[in-house]
């Protein structure tokens, strides 16, 4: 079997790479100092070129934290404005959703972590259950999945899913199991507005079984380890 010479695949000098602070200050210097790079920042987002612009920021964000010329102020709402502009060119909805929420916490204006959403007993009865199925698919934490693969069933107001982790990948599928789907490790029971609060961390799964509103068939203990596989809340 031939094997291609590793400089084939291997640039010299990403070899040993300067810092990332390192090269942006000899850059920034290079270009004349901060307000000459800032002027590129202004002329970059005035030509829409925003992926320049934030490339440029980001080697600013490095030099301010020894040169306090740099306004950080200026730097962050910079940021912001090239950040929604550049979102709003994103068509992949968790692309576009990362850019707008860090334009937001770049203008300060992110909401608390600790802040939850109120939401009324009428709303959370009316979201259909095919939805919090596809939330729940995109919200598998990969760092509990990535060596897993295992599957379980969900009977949800008489309406059958199987949610399958595939090592780092959720797939749902309502009905019958697609091929290749290992031996489900259980069966969750439960109505309808039952499945919707566990799965916006409004009611305990634990407590939940205890108090009989859901039953497990199965082995509980490695059901609750495969819902803790997957992020919950609103």
């Amino acid at each position: 079997m031939y094997y291609p010479p590793l400089r084939s695949f291997l640039i010299p000098q990403e070899l040993y790479p300067l810092g990332h602070e390192e090269e942006s200050q000899k850059t920034v210097l290079l270009m004349g100092g901060a307000s000459k790079v800032l002027k590129a920042v202004e002329d970059a987002q005035a030509m829409n070129d925003h992926r320049w612009a934030l490339h440029l920021l980001h080697m600013l964000r490095a030099v301010q934290k020894k040169d306090k010329s740099v306004s950080r102020k200026i730097l962050k709402a910079l940021e912001a404005a090239s950040l929604r502009a550049l979102g709003r060119t994103i068509f992949n909805t968790n692309g576009r959703a990362y850019l707008l929420q860090t334009a937001l916490e770049r203008e300060g204006n992110s909401p608390r972590a600790e802040t939850k959403p109120v939401l009324s007993d009428a709303f959370i009865d009316s979201i259909p259950i095919s939805l919090v199925f596809e939330v729940m698919q995109t919200r598998l934490r990969p760092e509990l999945s990535i060596d897993v693969h295992e599957s379980a069933i969900f009977l949800v107001g008489g309406s059958k899913h199987i949610v399958t982790v595939r090592r780092g990948v959720a797939e749902v599928t309502k009905g019958d199991a697609l091929h290749g789907t290992p031996e489900p490790i259980g069966t969750f029971i439960a109505d309808e507005n039952t499945f919707r609060r566990i799965m916006l961390q409004l009611k305990s799964p634990g407590k939940a079984i205890m108090n009989g509103d859901v039953r497990i068939e199965g082995d509980q203990l490695k059901f609750l380890v495969f819902v803790q596989r997957f992020e919950r809340g609103a």
